[in-house]
């Protein structure tokens, strides 16, 4: 997986796709990339709006290397914008292509051959990189008299939220707190804020990270993540279970 440092890097604009090589060369040498030095190796950096999901080759003495690099990429973009847990965006993802074997007949080497392949050995590398669900959240404001705050705190306990700080008390014993909120928790929650504080309590919701969903090993399906898996599966019309590693995993 990418370091979140990259990740925040993407998302706040200073690394994209398109941007000058020797800049980004620059900025990925501090981070200690291998691939910095040789630009050419980097052969996906977040092209086509995927976000933060990169591929780069480590081969040695592949012969028509060339030929398949269009073709490796589409089928990295095809499994970037549809993951193998339940056909979700994924984010973070570095795929390091280490060996190639290629047909030697150039009819064998088309897109048509190469995508899905590459599509489903990027499935695999992601099942057996172990990866997670991470989920929106909201910065929430939430303003309130000063003798409200333990019920603010009992309702962010009670939808998986967390309170950042109290903020500074303002003028008429009102505190202005600062909130995060798992945006899965967030319906129905200015209603019961609004029962926890008589009505006193008033919030306003932005979307502010994302956040790794805790909740266990993702292939059990009795965890709490494996449960969410399997409802987002159910509600997309896929199947329930998650398809076994041995469907992307090919040896030659």
């Amino acid at each position: 997986p990418l370091s979140d440092d990259v990740c925040n890097m993407f998302d706040e604009g200073e690394l994209k796709p398109g941007m000058d090589i020797k800049e980004r060369s620059k900025i990925l040498r501090e981070l200690g990339w291998d691939e910095a030095s040789t630009p050419t190796k980097i052969w996906c950096f977040g092209d086509d709006l995927i976000g933060p999901n990169v591929v780069t080759e480590r081969t040695v003495g592949v012969a028509y290397l060339n030929e398949i690099k269009d073709s490796v990429v589409g089928g990295f973009k095809w499994c970037c914008n549809e993951g193998p847990m339940c056909e979700e965006r994924m984010r973070g993802v570095k795929l390091v292509i280490n060996d190639v074997t290629l047909h030697a007949d150039a009819i064998h080497r088309g897109m048509g051959q190469i995508s899905p392949t590459c599509r489903r050995a990027s499935y695999a590398a992601v099942y057996m990189a172990e990866p997670a669900v991470m989920e929106p959240v909201f910065l929430a404001n939430i303003t309130c008299p000063q003798n409200h705050v333990g019920a603010i705190y009992n309702v962010m306990s009670m939808r998986r939220g967390s309170v950042e700080n109290e903020g500074d008390g303002m003028s008429g014993g009102v505190a202005n707190m600062r909130c995060f909120l798992p945006v899965a928790e967030s319906f129905g929650f200015s209603q019961l804020l609004a029962e926890a504080t008589s009505g006193s309590a008033f919030s306003q919701l932005q979307f502010d990270h994302w956040e790794l969903f805790e909740g266990g090993d993702f292939k059990d399906p009795e965890t709490r993540l494996g449960k969410l898996i399997n409802a987002i599966r159910v509600r997309k019309g896929l199947e329930p279970t998650l398809p076994p590693l041995d469907r992307y995993l090919d040896k030659l």
